[in-house]
């Protein structure tokens, strides 16, 4: 239940975003993490925890804090599989509709992972959608 009430937040700032000045805009992305963040945490799959989320103003980024556990919580794993997983994870973001906005408003997106076991950082994935 949880799940939908982040995906619909998603589509929310989806929808907002088209036609905002640069200040309504971030006022906006500011909000909608202060949004997801009131249902967090959230279970995105049975690997990782969606913790938190926060929005950046002055770097305008936003980043996504995530619990990783079973296999995932493995920073050794991580770091020698890094440029493949970020690969994935821009792959994604490419494909994602709802991630078109974020792209449109050139919001660096980054995705922060620790461990479930010793709350230590694991690995940090930037991902900036400059327009080429």
């Amino acid at each position: 239940m949880k799940k939908k009430y982040l995906f619909i937040a998603i589509l929310i700032i989806s929808t907002l975003l088209t036609g905002c000045g640069k200040e309504r805009k971030a006022d906006i992305l500011e909000n909608n993490s202060k949004k997801i963040n009131k249902l967090c945490p959230v279970r995105v799959d049975s690997l990782l925890i969606l913790d938190s989320t926060f929005y950046n103003r002055e770097k305008n980024s936003m980043t996504y804090f995530y619990t990783a556990s079973g296999i995932l919580d493995d920073s050794l794993l991580l770091h020698k599989n890094y440029n493949q997983i970020k690969s994935s994870l821009i792959d994604a973001m490419d494909n994602s509709v709802d991630m078109k906005k974020f792209k449109d408003y050139e919001v660096t997106i980054i995705y922060k992972y620790s461990s479930d076991t010793t709350g230590n950082e694991l690995a940090t994935f930037i991902l900036p959608t400059k327009k080429e």
